[in-house]
Formats: C-alpha cells, sequence, structure tokens
C-alpha cells in the first residue's frame, strides 16, 4: 500500500512538472536560450513625441506603435494593429536604419488619403515619405521634441 502511494505521488509530481515546464516556456521565454533583443538603442532614440519641420505632421512613438497627426487631426491611432519593426542591433546608430511599417495606409473614414512608403531614422531624425492617391510623394522630416516641454 505504501509502495503504491509513493508511486502515485511520483506520477503525479512528474505530470504536474510537465505542465508547470510547460506553461514557463510558452509564458516566459521569448526567444531561444542565450538570446537578448540588442534592438533597445534605436528603440530608445525613436521613443516620444517628433513634429515636421514645417509644423504640419505629429508623430508620437511608443515601443514599436506610433500615432501620426496631420494639420492636427489624428489620422492614425495609437493602438495595436499599427505599428512598425526594425532590425537594428548595434552599439552606435549610425547611418540610416530602416523602419518597416505594418499597416501603411493612412486613412480618413473609408478613405485612403496616403500611405507611409518609406520610413527611417537617420541622424537624429525621423524621416517619412508619403504618397498620395494623386501620384504626389511628399517626404516629411520629423524633429523630436524635448521631453521637458
Amino acid at each position: 500500500m505504501i509502495i503504491l502511494i509513493i508511486g502515485l505521488c511520483l506520477i503525479a509530481a512528474l505530470i504536474t512538472g510537465c505542465f508547470l515546464r510547460e506553461k514557463a516556456e510558452k509564458e516566459y521565454m521569448l526567444d531561444g536560450p542565450g538570446m537578448v533583443y540588442e534592438g533597445w538603442l534605436l528603440d530608445e532614440a525613436l521613443a516620444g513625441k517628433w513634429t515636421s519641420q514645417d509644423g504640419r505632421y505629429a508623430l508620437e512613438i511608443e515601443g514599436f506603435r506610433f500615432s501620426l497627426g496631420i494639420d492636427g487631426e489624428e489620422l492614425v491611432e495609437m493602438g495595436n494593429i499599427n505599428g512598425f519593426y526594425h532590425g537594428f542591433s548595434g552599439t552606435e546608430l549610425t547611418g540610416r536604419q530602416e523602419l518597416t511599417v505594418y499597416y501603411p495606409e493612412i486613412s480618413r473614414g473609408d478613405e485612403t488619403i496616403a500611405s507611409i512608403e518609406e520610413l527611417w531614422y537617420e541622424d537624429g531624425h525621423i524621416h517619412m515619405v508619403l504618397s498620395f492617391p494623386d501620384d504626389e510623394n511628399e517626404e516629411i522630416i520629423f524633429d523630436k521634441e524635448e521631453e521637458n516641454q
């Protein structure tokens, strides 16, 4: 009887351990063993509020999400469906750092008014190329706002 109880306890411990390991792997491991995220330097440079040099466009970046306003109207809201990705991994921000936008269309209601063709960070500025339905493009250069404003 004691051997049966000990055997059942061992089986229960084994099953519980397997479930806990599976849960830990699914919920807490982002990458494989030894993997380190190296994009923090660009993340830090991008985070915050940005304004175009002519004042028409406003951009706010938080993590990999952003909002975009044109002429005081917020047309791209910060949310889970929009965002961008970058593959930066380094120790210096030199040269052009490409930012890949997930959903490039900018809409007002059901009407698409522009599309983000290119987005990149370079020399302390964010550059964005917008294309409009009339086949015109506009390059916008954003400057970062001071944090204590």
